[in-house]
């Protein structure tokens, strides 16, 4: 697949999700904030440490 593929298949998207008056919200393709690793991670480290603190 090259780039041009891609924006085409984001316009022909783009432009039925308009003509079906589906609502979206503008997000960047990639988002740390949208990541589940990254909570998870941060839950694991939290965990850790209350467990070697404990010992």
């Amino acid at each position: 697949h090259n780039s041009h593929d891609k924006l085409t298949k984001v316009l022909i998207c783009t432009q039925f999700l308009e003509a079906e008056n589906i609502p979206v919200l503008a997000w960047p393709a990639y988002t740390p904030d949208m990541s589940p690793i990254e909570h998870m991670l941060h839950m694991l480290w939290i965990d850790l440490d209350r467990f070697v603190n404990n010992i």
